[in-house]
């Protein structure tokens, strides 16, 4: 099977690239020849994975953490929301600080039991999510494997892109909510889903998951399923600053969704709309608008897994 392995240089401070080198013998041992592409800027893996799926490649390897992830995805589908190819199969080394889709299915980040994963070929079709984001600027349209979110999620991600950090990327990701979360106003949102409206107020956060983990092995979605075709939607109303630190314990063990600010909701199709450009957030990656519609793509996309 003809195997591109895209690996990002610097993700997880260079943890993929050292341990290509380390490992790649025993990797290619277990399934087999593999052609090598390093990205060296933003956008790089989107076009490496579209020339390999347009080029006879039948499987593609993300080495990365979710941001490679969501480019490759990225750079899969054409302008018609198609597939560039249908059969194409996607592994992940699960490389970088936050590797929170491999986690959803249950992808061992140490390569070499990855790789037996890859050898076995048990593949999984699994949804992808459609964004169309308008602002001021226009209207674009990106896609997403794991999380989205919008609100004190969306200014949070982009802190995180801001910084060089040491911290395990659950710790990172907690502090840099925090300091957001001190100071943050709950801003207006519409929320409407499957067509019907749904909430209409203060809200501090909004997350759409197709994935059950975020923020470095948060979990928010403990029922999601990647293949389901729906989205699970948590939505985060107003909530005092006492009772939001108090409750931070509960983002790890699935038990936040269960306050009385929080309400949940399943569905193919979200939109939502606010008064002022906000911060976007698509598998930790940052755009920004102020009308935003998720629609569900249905197991569109084959992973390896166990």
């Amino acid at each position: 099977m003809k195997t591109a392995l895209i690996i990002n240089p610097v993700s997880g401070g260079g943890r993929m690239k050292r341990i290509w080198g380390k490992y790649k013998t025993k990797i290619q041992s277990r399934i087999g020849a593999v052609e090598v592409f390093e990205t060296k800027k933003i956008g790089d893996a989107a076009q490496l994975s579209l020339r390999a799926a347009s080029n006879g490649f039948q499987r593609i390897v993300v080495g990365g953490g979710d941001g490679t992830v969501h480019e490759v995805i990225n750079g899969l589908f054409d302008e018609n929301d198609k597939l560039v190819n249908s059969q194409v199969e996607i592994g992940i080394f699960a490389g970088g600080r936050g590797c929170d889709f491999a986690r959803s299915l249950q992808v061992s980040e140490n390569v070499l039991e990855a790789a037996d994963v890859m050898h076995l070929g048990k593949t999984r079709r699994v949804d992808v999510g459609r964004v169309k984001i308008e602002n001021a600027m226009g209207t674009k349209v990106r896609y997403y494997i794991n999380s989205a979110s919008m609100g004190l999620g969306g200014h949070t991600a982009k802190r995180m892109q801001k910084r060089f950090y040491f911290l395990p990327p659950s710790l990172e990701y907690l502090r840099s909510g925090l300091v957001e979360f001190i100071g943050y106003k709950p801003i207006q949102m519409k929320l409407h889903v499957d067509g019907r409206p749904i909430f209409d107020g203060l809200a501090h956060n909004v997350f759409i998951c197709n994935g059950r983990f975020s923020g470095g092995g948060m979990l928010w979605a403990p029922n999601g399923e990647v293949d389901d075709g729906e989205f699970d939607i948590l939505l985060v109303k107003s909530m005092g600053k006492l009772k939001g630190l108090k409750s931070l314990p509960k983002l790890f063990d699935g038990t936040f969704q269960d306050l009385e600010e929080v309400s949940l909701y399943q569905g193919s199709q979200v939109e939502i709309q606010t008064r002022e450009d906000e911060p976007v957030e698509l598998d930790g990656e940052v755009y920004s608008g102020t009308n935003i519609v998720l629609t569900n793509i249905p197991q569109v996309v084959k992973f390896l897994v166990p």
